[in-house]
């Protein structure tokens, strides 16, 4: 097979894919994903269940794809973000604001995420996500290190922030008008608080908080 051959073969295997994810998404987002079937999928496609299974083993697969893709450039601002923070009020500002954007902006995102809250609950057992988890978790210990927030439990925070985050953009889903600036707000403020409080009755209990350093510091400050 020629390059131009095997570039064209590509081409259309990707629109192929385009088309069942597209299918998939508006049967997904009208009857929800516990009601759908592969059969409606394919109805909206028009494909047969053999150039189905060329792509997708299962419907499963289908959703986790989509979330996958309408997720992608988020995480990719998010962890460009994270690095360059310099301080857990601009980390937690900065990935709860593209994060509560996102999930307002795209009209036929926001149908299949307000469809499928119970589905999407059940990703954060997926590897994929938890593998976010741990970056996340790392970049706050990272973060710690370098004194750029208060020394408290990495692995909590980073599961609390992930959770809250979720939960408060599906909250988002429900409302006619969604405000994401006023969310990033409230839950930046709230960790924020939050983490400081810890890490005060931390120094006060251990005399020296769970770093080790007998330093304070206060995540407002940065």
């Amino acid at each position: 097979m020629t390059e131009l051959g095997a570039e064209r073969r590509e081409r259309a295997r990707l629109e192929k894919r385009r088309i069942i994810l597209k299918a998939a998404l508006r049967t997904f987002a009208d009857i929800g994903y516990e009601r759908a079937t592969i059969s409606d999928i394919l109805r909206r496609a028009e494909m047969t269940t053999s150039t189905f299974y060329n792509y997708f083993p299962d419907k499963d697969s289908v959703f986790l794809a989509l979330v996958a893709d309408a997720v992608a450039p988020v995480l990719a601002e998010i962890d460009a973000w994270v690095r360059s923070a310099e301080g857990l009020q601009e980390m937690i500002e900065r990935v709860c604001r593209v994060c509560f954007r996102q999930a307002v902006r795209d009209q036929a995102l926001r149908k299949l995420l307000a469809r499928n809250t119970h589905k999407l609950r059940s990703l954060v057992q997926e590897p994929a996500v938890r593998e976010k988890l741990g970056q996340v978790e790392a970049e706050l210990r990272s973060a710690m290190e370098r004194g750029a927030m208060p020394a408290v439990n990495a692995r909590l925070l980073a599961a609390s922030l992930i959770g809250i985050t979720i939960e408060t953009a599906l909250r988002l889903l429900e409302d006619e008008a969604p405000d994401a600036d006023a969310a990033t707000r409230f839950v930046s403020s709230m960790i924020v608080g939050g983490v400081d409080r810890v890490a005060e009755e931390d120094e006060g209990s251990s005399g020296g908080g769970m770093g080790g350093d007998s330093t304070t510091f206060s995540c407002a400050s940065f």
